[in-house]
C-alpha cells in the first residue's frame, strides 16, 4: 500500500512505534521510487547523448579554433593578412628575408656565414666575427664591396668574333659562334681557332663540355633533318652518326648525354658514344599545347627541365633521367627560359622582366623578383659559387645580382650588356659580359671580378 502521511500532528500527540515504522517505510518507498526513475521519465539527457554532443563540439572546435579561423585585430596596420595564421607566415617570411640580407652584408664585407638559409642568430654572429678588420695577409682575398664597389673591370676586349652567343668553359677559355662558325678564345681574348662547322648550314645552338669540347647542332635544311657535330678542343670537327633528331632548336649537354629540343615540339635525350648518338627517349607534344622547345636545363641527377613557347598553362616541365614526367608547372609563363644551378640544385626561370625561382623537386614557385625598373626583358647570365644569380636586361639597363633567397644585392648600371644569347658566363665570382657590336662603346667583352687577392 502506498505511503499515507500524517499531516495533523498536535503538541500533545504521542509518537508510537507504529508511527515510526510507518514513517521509515515511507522513506524507504521514496528511495525505491527515486532509484527506479529513468532520464527519459524526468526529461534529462542520457550520458551517451551528452558524450555525443561533446565529441561533435570537439570536431567543430578543431577547425573553428585554427589560427586561420581566428580574426586578427591589427590596429597598427602591420600585416597584410587578416587572420593569425597569415600574420605568422608574414612574420616568418620577414625574419628569413631579414637574415638573408644580414648574411649578404656580412659576405660583402669579407666575412663568411656558416650554414645555409634560414640562418640561425648564432650563425650570423659567427659570420660577423669572421670579418677581417685590416689584418690582411699575402694570399688573402678582399671583396671589392669592401672598397665601395660592386664589381671591378679586370679585362676588356674590343673585338670578338661570334655575335650569336657565348659559352664559358673556365676562366681561361671561352667559345663563341656566328651563324655558321664556332670560335675558341683564351682568357686574353686571343683567338685559338675558328671552325666552319657544316658549310653554310646554320648553327641552331651549341654547348661546351668540361673537357673543352663543343657540340653544335645544325638547323634542318631542305631535308627536314638536322645534324650534330662535335668539335674537339683543338678545333677538329666530326659529324656524329645515328638516329635523326628532326629540326633542332636548343641543346644542353651533361655527363655523356645530349638533350635536344626541336621546332617540332619534341624533347629528346641522346646517348653519346664515340662519334655516334643513340636516342634514349623522345617525347612530343600536341600542337594545342605548344610549339618550339624554347630552353633546356639539366641537373646533377640527369633530370631535364625544359620550356616551350605557348599561351597555355604548363609550358615549363621536368622529366626524370629515365624520361618519366616529374611535374608540370601550374601556370603559363611568357617566353620562359630556364637556368639550372647544378652545384646547388636550384632552378631559375626568366619570364619577361621577372626572374622566378622554382623548387626543382615539386615545381612550385619559391619567389618572384623584378630586379630592374625598365620594361626590357631579363636574361640569366649564370650563377656563382655561392648560388647568387646574375641577370642582364635587354633595354641596356645594366645587370643585377640576386641572392638565392631572392634579395636584390645590387644593380650595376655603369657597366652594361644587352645580349641574350650568353649562357653560363659566370665562373666562381667572375662575371663575363658579352656586348656584341660594341653597343654604346667599342668593347665587346668585359670580365668583371668581385674580389682581389693580395700578392705582396
Amino acid at each position: 500500500m502506498s505511503y499515507q502521511g500524517k499531516t495533523d500532528w498536535k503538541h500533545e500527540d504521542v509518537v508510537t512505534e507504529l508511527d515510526m515504522n510507518r514513517i521509515e517505510s515511507g522513506i524507504g518507498e521514496a528511495h525505491q521510487r527515486l532509484d527506479a526513475l529513468t532520464p527519459e521519465q524526468i526529461g534529462a539527457e542520457t550520458p551517451s547523448a551528452a558524450q555525443a554532443k561533446v565529441d561533435a563540439h570537439a570536431g567543430q572546435a578543431s577547425g573553428a579554433h585554427k589560427a586561420s579561423a581566428i580574426r586578427l585585430e591589427d590596429a597598427g596596420g602591420h600585416f597584410t593578412s587578416t587572420d593569425v595564421e597569415g600574420a605568422l607566415a608574414e612574420v616568418f617570411t620577414h625574419g628569413v628575408d631579414g637574415k638573408a640580407q644580414v648574411a649578404s652584408a656580412i659576405n660583402a664585407k669579407g666575412g663568411a656565414v656558416p650554414g645555409s638559409a634560414p640562418y640561425s642568430f648564432q650563425e650570423l654572429a659567427d659570420g660577423v666575427s669572421s670579418i677581417k678588420d685590416g689584418d690582411y695577409s699575402v694570399g688573402d682575398t678582399i671583396p671589392v664591396t669592401a672598397l665601395g664597389k660592386n664589381v671591378l673591370i679586370d679585362l676588356q676586349i674590343e673585338y670578338i668574333q661570334g655575335v650569336n652567343g657565348m659559352r664559358l668553359i673556365n676562366p681561361n677559355s671561352f667559345r663563341t659562334r656566328s651563324s655558321i662558325n664556332v670560335f675558341a678564345y683564351d682568357a686574353t681574348g686571343t683567338q685559338k681557332w675558328a671552325k666552319q662547322v657544316s658549310g653554310n648550314s646554320t648553327i641552331a645552338d651549341f654547348v661546351v663540355t668540361e673537357g673543352e669540347g663543343t657540340y653544335a647542332i645544325i638547323a634542318a635544311g631542305s631535308s627536314g633533318e638536322g645534324a650534330v657535330y662535335f668539335i674537339s678542343s683543338s678545333g677538329v670537327s666530326t659529324q656524329l652518326s645515328g638516329q635523326g633528331i628532326g629540326s633542332p632548336n636548343v641543346m644542353e649537354y651533361y655527363n655523356g648525354h645530349l638533350y635536344i629540343g626541336t621546332t617540332g615540339r619534341t624533347i629528346t635525350k641522346q646517348v653519346v658514344t664515340s662519334n655516334t648518338i643513340t636516342t634514349a627517349w623522345s617525347y612530343s607534344f600536341d600542337s594545342v599545347i605548344g610549339n618550339s622547345v624554347y630552353s633546356i636545363g639539366v641537373d646533377g641527377e640527369g633530370s631535364v627541365y625544359y620550356t616551350y613557347l605557348s599561351t597555355e598553362a604548363g609550358n615549363l616541365r621536368k622529366r626524370k633521367s629515365d624520361g618519366a614526367i616529374a611535374w608540370t608547372y601550374a601556370a603559363q609563363i611568357s617566353s620562359p627560359y630556364v637556368h639550372v644551378d647544378r652545384t646547388n640544385h636550384r632552378l631559375y626561370v626568366k619570364t619577361g622582366t621577372t626572374i622566378l625561382r622554382v623548387n626543382p623537386d615539386t615545381g612550385e614557385a619559391i619567389w618572384s623578383r623584378t630586379p630592374f625598373a625598365g620594361s626590357g626583358s631579363c636574361f640569366i647570365l649564370g650563377t656563382d659559387h655561392e648560388g647568387n644569380v646574375y641577370v642582364s636586361q635587354s633595354s641596356n639597363s645594366g645587370f643585377a645580382k640576386l641572392s638565392p633567397e631572392g634579395v636584390v644585392l645590387w644593380v650595376e648600371t655603369s657597366i652594361r650588356t644587352i645580349y641574350s644569347s650568353s649562357r653560363n658566363t659566370v665562373v666562381g665570382d667572375t662575371v663575363y659580359l658579352f656586348n656584341p657590336y660594341g653597343y654604346n662603346n667599342s668593347v665587346e667583352m668585359t670580365r668583371l671580378v668581385q674580389s682581389l687577392t693580395i700578392t705582396s
